[in-house]
């Protein structure tokens, strides 16, 4: 019998800037960045990105104020969801206040 075929595991969220706080440098790196690379066609207000180290894919939607995300991986390791947030850390330049998850 062929072994079954696991469904991605999925988080979604949003990430909520600080009262005054923007996003724009935060949704420009995910864009220049060189670790995410552009997986499929982007809009102005979405776009989905794969890492270059581990699989899964990440999609982002600009909600005004709040970036809304949803990542989906092969496995349940946590490694691209560790990724993102580091990402999220390393160049927000101070202006999240939160990142709410969901599973």
């Amino acid at each position: 019998m062929p072994a079954k075929k696991s469904k991605p595991f999925t988080v979604r969220g949003l990430i909520i800037p600080k009262e005054g706080g923007d996003l724009t440098a935060l949704w420009k790196a995910f864009r220049h960045g060189s670790t995410w690379g552009t997986w499929s066609r982007s809009t102005r207000d979405s776009r989905t990105f794969s890492h270059s180290a581990y699989g899964g894919r990440l999609h982002l939607e600009w909600w005004g104020e709040a970036i809304s995300f949803s990542i989906s991986a092969p496995d349940t390791s946590g490694m691209i969801h560790g990724a993102f947030l580091g990402h999220v850390v390393r160049n927000s330049g101070g202006a999240v206040a939160r990142v709410d998850l969901g599973f």
